[in-house]
């Protein structure tokens, strides 16, 4: 999948099940903090170009806030 934004990810934290991870942008600015369940990770496979359609949408959508 390509964006058309230049983000960074950080995963701060992993706990439960979850990754609590920031969005930052190219300049380090924080976009948002969002917990990302793991089976989202697990539903995507980089190799294959594949990506879970949650993990899609909340990618998509970061444009709205940055």
């Amino acid at each position: 999948m390509q964006l058309k934004l230049n983000i960074n990810c950080k995963v701060m934290d992993y706990k439960y099940e979850n990754y609590r991870t920031q969005f930052l942008t190219k300049e380090n600015k924080l976009i948002m903090p969002v917990q990302i369940p793991e089976e989202w990770i697990k539903g995507s496979n980089p190799k294959e170009n594949l990506i879970d359609e949650r993990l899609k949408a909340l990618l998509e959508n970061l444009g709205h806030y940055y």
